[in-house]
C-alpha cells in the first residue's frame, strides 16, 4: 500500500496564533506627541540658559521644571497625566454648570428642543437613495463633516466552520482591512456586536401568533403558562460594521451634500461586496428609522420588545415612532465613572493593550459571549495610509 498523506496531514498541526500588536506611539520624545515633546525639552532647557546668567535663580526655576517635565511624561495605566488632569478639570468645569445633567419634555419651545445629548448633539440622521434602488440611514456629523453608515451583519460561527475556512475569513478580514488604507475618504471602521438578554417579546409573539383560537381550552392555558414561566435564556445578538467617512478627503468637488453622500454610497457598495468573504453575511445596510431604534433601544433598554415590534412589524408606524430627534433620553444623569439614562445605566471598559503573547483567533469569544445585561463591545479599526499599509 502507498502512503498518500501530504506532509499538512502527517504532523500535527496545532490551531494557529496571532500576535506582534504593538501600541501606536508618537514621533517625539518618549513616544510623545508634538507639542508635548517641545514642552519636556523647554522644560529642560530653560533651566540651563538662565543657569549662564544666575546660577541660584536657575537652580530655584528647576525644581518646577522638573517637575512640569515629570508630569508630562508620568503615566497612570498608559493615559498621560496631563489628559487626566485636562478631563478632571472638564469634568469639574461641566459638573458645575450643570452640563452632565439632560432632561427632555413633551413639550418644549426651544429651537434645540429635541437635539441629543452629549456627542450626538451636532448630528443628523439623513435617509440617502442607494444606487441599486433602496435607500439606506447615514449619520451626519454637522460639526466634523463626518459621515456614518451601518452595515447589519450576521457573523459566522467559528466553531462549525472548517479551521482552513476560519483562517482564510481571517485573512481577507486582514486584507479588508489593508484596502482601506488606500481610500483616504475612510476615516475608520467600528465592529459592534450588541447583545442583551432576550426581552420574551419574540417568544410571545411566535407562540401566541400560532394559537388556534378553536384549540383546548387547557392547552391554550399551558402554552401560556410555558411562555411565562420560560426564563430570557436566549440572546439576542446584533452585528454591526459602521463604516465612517470623511467626505473633505474624497475627489475635489464633493462640496453639496448631495454629492458627497452618492460618493459614500458608491465606495460602500464595494466595501460590502467585498466583506462578504470575510466570514460575514451582509444582511444589507441599517435605514434610517433603524438607526435611530438601536440608540433608543441603547438609551433605553427596557424598550428593547417594544422597538423591536416596530421594526418587525408595524413598519407603516415607523415614520412617527423612530425619529432621530425622539430617539435620545427623557432623562440623563452623567456621573465621572457611570452614564445613567432612561432605564439603564451603562459602565464603559476600555481595552487598555492587546495581548502580549500569542492567542488564538477565539480570543475574544468570552468577551463576546452574552450575559445577564446588555452588552456592548466595540472594536475601532483606523486605516493606515496606503504607503504604511503596504509594508
Amino acid at each position: 500500500m502507498t502512503n498518500n498523506r501530504t506532509i499538512d496531514d502527517m504532523r500535527d498541526v496545532g490551531p494557529r496564533m496571532y500576535s506582534g500588536w504593538r501600541r501606536g506611539r508618537g514621533i517625539g520624545l518618549f513616544g510623545l506627541g508634538p507639542l508635548a515633546t517641545t514642552l519636556v525639552i523647554s522644560a529642560g532647557l530653560i533651566p540651563l540658559i538662565i543657569f549662564n546668567f544666575s546660577p541660584m535663580l536657575a537652580l530655584f526655576i528647576a525644581v518646577p521644571c522638573l517637575l512640569f517635565a515629570g508630569f508630562l511624561l508620568g503615566r497612570i495605566d498608559g493615559v498621560p497625566l496631563g489628559n487626566l488632569l485636562a478631563q478632571r478639570i472638564q469634568w469639574w468645569w461641566g459638573s458645575l454648570h450643570g452640563y452632565n445633567s439632560y432632561r427632555s419634555g413633551v413639550i418644549i419651545d426651544h429651537p434645540r428642543a429635541w437635539q441629543l445629548p452629549g456627542v450626538l448633539a451636532s448630528s443628523a440622521l439623513l435617509s440617502v437613495e442607494d444606487i441599486a434602488g433602496g435607500d439606506f440611514g447615514l449619520i451626519w456629523d454637522q460639526r466634523s463633516g463626518l459621515m456614518t453608515a451601518t452595515l447589519k451583519c450576521s457573523a459566522s460561527s467559528t466553531g462549525l466552520a472548517d479551521p482552513r475556512e476560519s483562517e482564510m475569513w481571517i485573512n481577507n478580514w486582514h486584507e479588508w482591512l489593508a484596502s482601506l488604507g488606500y481610500l483616504p475618504i475612510i476615516s475608520h471602521v467600528t465592529v459592534t456586536v450588541d447583545t442583551a438578554p432576550e426581552p420574551g417579546s419574540t417568544l410571545a409573539d411566535n407562540v401566541y401568533s400560532r394559537l388556534d383560537p378553536n384549540a383546548p381550552e387547557d392547552a391554550r392555558v399551558l402554552m401560556q403558562e410555558l411562555v411565562w414561566r420560560s426564563p430570557a435564556a436566549a440572546a439576542d445578538v446584533d452585528t454591526r460594521v459602521s463604516i465612517t467617512f470623511n467626505p473633505a478627503k474624497g475627489d475635489a468637488g464633493l462640496r453639496s451634500i448631495e454629492d458627497q453622500t452618492a460618493e459614500v454610497s458608491r465606495v460602500l457598495h464595494g466595501l460590502e461586496a467585498a466583506l462578504s468573504r470575510c466570514g460575514v453575511g451582509v444582511e444589507g445596510r441599517a435605514k434610517d428609522y433603524e438607526l435611530a431604534g438601536i440608540v433608543r433601544m441603547a438609551f433605553d433598554p427596557k424598550a428593547r420588545g417594544e422597538i423591536s415590534r416596530v421594526l418587525d412589524g408595524e413598519i407603516n408606524l415607523v415614520g412617527n415612532l423612530l425619529e432621530w430627534g425622539s430617539s435620545g433620553p427623557v432623562a440623563a444623569e452623567e456621573s465621572w465613572d457611570h452614564y445613567q439614562h432612561d432605564s439603564g445605566l451603562s459602565v464603559s471598559w476600555v481595552w487598555h493593550e492587546a495581548p502580549r503573547q500569542a492567542v488564538p483567533s477565539d480570543v475574544l469569544t468570552r468577551i463576546l459571549a452574552p450575559g445577564n445585561y446588555p452588552k456592548r463591545v466595540t472594536l475601532l479599526f483606523r486605516p493606515l495610509p496606503a504607503g504604511s499599509a503596504a509594508q
